[in-house]
């Protein structure tokens, strides 16, 4: 029953019968007899009992320790959410278009448990991409470099891709380029296409220090910040411009 409690229903069975083999070594080893005149011989409906017991036990932790981790999924899903929300409305109250761009990449990379976080626009006119806003230092640094035209970045990578890309090692990828992947203190990153219909806004991108691998939760988490945060900016941008 512990076996299988602790471990599954399969260590559940294992254990039922060992248990059974052991206590008849065990009898045959006190009393100086051969371990087959020991061996288990009536009382089947007890014995299976104890291997049914055992599995069952095991399956039944099995089910407990699902419902669990899925009830703290959802919990930790819905914090997200209402929190994304929150950043959201903040963004569409705002009146200060720099200010809440630099605030909306902090509390992004908060959010999702990032070391830096930026936002890009892509300019189609002049086809060139333009750091909106970032957490990565220096802040002035970053916001003033061009990216060469010629050279792949994870904001035109993402925006030709149409979905999240992953990156796990900047140094080798073939979204970013050497030049580009130097500019900035990242090893690993996601970027999110910011696309409303037709128009494509820009990027979101979030980065690691370290390598880092990308967890489904992680992936859904980028995607749902990216396409809030796509709507925010389009509405955010429109009233501006009245």
């Amino acid at each position: 029953v512990a076996a299988g409690w602790l471990f599954s229903g399969v260590w559940g069975l294992i254990a039922g019968v060992g248990a059974i083999l052991l206590s008849s070594f065990l009898s045959a080893f006190i009393q100086g007899i051969p371990w087959s005149a020991a061996a288990p011989q009536g009382n089947f409906l007890v014995y299976f009992f104890m291997i049914l017991t055992g599995w069952i036990s095991g399956n039944l932790q099995n089910g407990i320790q699902k419902r669990i981790q899925t009830e703290n999924t959802l919990r930790s899903r819905e914090r997200f959410l209402s929190l994304l929300n929150d950043i959201t409305h903040a963004i569409i109250a705002s009146q200060d278009f720099d200010a809440l761009m630099q605030n909306l990449v902090k509390e992004l990379a908060s959010l999702l448990e990032a070391d830096d976080c930026t936002i890009t626009r892509w300019d189609a006119e002049k086809n060139e991409v333009v750091i909106v806003a970032s957490t990565a230092q220096p802040v002035p640094l970053h916001q003033e470099f061009r990216f060469p035209k010629d050279q792949p970045n994870l904001t035109s990578s993402a925006l030709e891709a149409g979905e999240l890309i992953l990156v796990k090692d900047l140094d080798a990828s073939p979204y970013a380029s050497a030049e580009v992947a130097r500019q900035f203190p990242a090893r690993s990153a996601m970027s999110v296409p910011l696309i409303v219909g037709k128009y494509k806004i820009g990027a979101l991108s979030i980065s690691y220090k370290q390598l880092h691998t990308f967890p489904k939760e992680e992936q859904r988490n980028a995607s749902q910040a990216g396409d809030q945060s796509a709507l925010a900016l389009w509405n955010a941008q429109q009233a501006l411009e009245l």
